[in-house]
């Protein structure tokens, strides 16, 4: 069973418990998000890769949610919990190789595909990795994922901010397909304009970025 810390809602330690205790409860706990960020070499443009959720998942499956995320086990560090991008997607990150954004609180109520409910409070760890490798050298653990996909940092912003109601992104079988935001994991969906305007800041070259 795994175990994860849990915290007050100003991020003082507060004990450690089952995953499973600190959903039914809502503990507030740890998370990592990493956000690949790559330049297709075929066009030179920027993209913001996203996870698709497996058809398996209990918590909404098939929707494109963060390149890669999870827990931190209990007593992780940072360091540590970036294991959760080798899982996921089969590649090995170097720490320094990550760029920080900040710490981004997100609290909902979740309701699962086979009648599981999740109350999630999370401290979410946000990152930054650019990483340029072929879209189909990515190993993806298919227990958590179906594929990954790529949205060009232009479209998302246009998604995310109302200008569209569709964008294209391509799957690691080269293979396009268009989505709209009810594809994606619900959440704020500031986050996701934040995040796509972060990344068009970062191909610009500028030096503040943050969630």
């Amino acid at each position: 069973m795994e175990n994860l810390d849990y915290f007050d809602d100003n991020l003082n330690y507060l004990g450690t418990a089952s995953r499973k205790e600190i959903h039914e409860k809502g503990l507030w706990h740890k998370t990592i998000h990493c956000w690949i960020l790559r330049t297709d070499p075929t066009d030179q443009q920027p993209y913001v890769v996203f996870q698709q959720r497996s058809a398996q998942k209990e918590y909404n499956p098939l929707t494109l949610d963060i390149s890669a995320a999870g827990h931190y086990g209990a007593g992780e560090t940072d360091q540590e919990a970036t294991r959760e991008i080798e899982e996921e997607l089969g590649i090995q990150v170097q720490w320094e190789k990550l760029r920080f954004l900040g710490i981004l609180q997100e609290a909902n109520i979740i309701k699962g595909q086979y009648g599981a409910t999740a109350i999630n409070r999370e401290f979410c760890y946000t990152y930054f990795l650019v990483d340029n490798r072929p879209l189909s050298s990515y190993r993806v653990q298919e227990s958590e994922l179906a594929t990954v996909v790529q949205i060009p940092v232009d479209e998302g912003l246009k998604l995310f901010s109302g200008e569209t109601n569709s964008v294209q992104g391509r799957n690691i079988h080269d293979e396009l397909t268009t989505y709209s935001i009810a594809d994606f994991l619900p959440r704020d969906k500031t986050y996701y304009l934040k995040i796509f305007v972060m990344a068009e800041r970062y191909f610009e070259g500028k030096k503040y970025l943050v969630i």
